[in-house]
């Protein structure tokens, strides 16, 4: 992650979950296209439910219940990466998307998968 981290703040910014958490947390619950949260078992969940709507109040539960959220960027206000740039060039691809998965330890977000 370190190597895609130099070419990309977005991925370099999950290297510190908990910081990134609290950056987009308080946004993904007014938008919730853009994040979903699941359970331990991968099925879909709320997100932890604290009456701050901030990640420090929020995050025990997420440990705690063993949650995972999957952050979809495509989805996000951001602009686009030179490393995206690089890959839709590589590929002749007109948009691609980058998804995140943030799991508590003993979570799993998505079963083992192939996209198609």
């Amino acid at each position: 992650m370190q190597a895609l981290g130099a070419h990309d703040e977005w991925i370099k910014a999950l290297e510190e979950p908990d910081t990134f958490m609290s950056a987009w947390f308080d946004l993904w619950n007014k938008r919730d296209h853009q994040a979903s949260f699941k359970s331990s078992n991968g099925k879909q969940a709320l997100p932890p439910n604290c009456t701050s709507g901030k990640w420090s109040d929020c995050q025990a539960q997420f440990y705690q219940q063993g949650q995972s959220v999957v952050v979809r960027r495509e989805a996000m206000d951001l602009p686009e990466t030179a490393l995206e740039r690089a890959i839709k060039a590589s590929f002749n691809s007109p948009a691609i998307t980058s998804h995140a998965y943030l799991s508590a330890g003993s979570a799993q977000a998505l079963k083992p998968h192939t996209d198609p």
